[in-house]
């Protein structure tokens, strides 16, 4: 069998051109319409991102 040699690769996040205003740990939600009731989803970073240029603002839970 053939060696085969892999090569190390940057992971891209997409948050490049974007500075992080908030980053926290968080809970999110979602609300149940049939129990009338609010259940967990699951836990995960949260961040509030600005984009250098456009200067638009997004939310991500990762």
């Amino acid at each position: 069998m053939p060696e085969s040699r892999l090569r190390d690769i940057e992971p891209k996040l997409e948050e490049e051109d974007e500075d992080t205003l908030l980053r926290l740990k968080a809970k999110l939600y979602r609300f149940d319409k049939d129990g009338n009731q609010w259940k967990e989803r699951g836990v995960g970073i949260l961040k509030l991102l600005k984009h250098k240029q456009t200067k638009k603002n997004r939310l991500v839970v990762r």
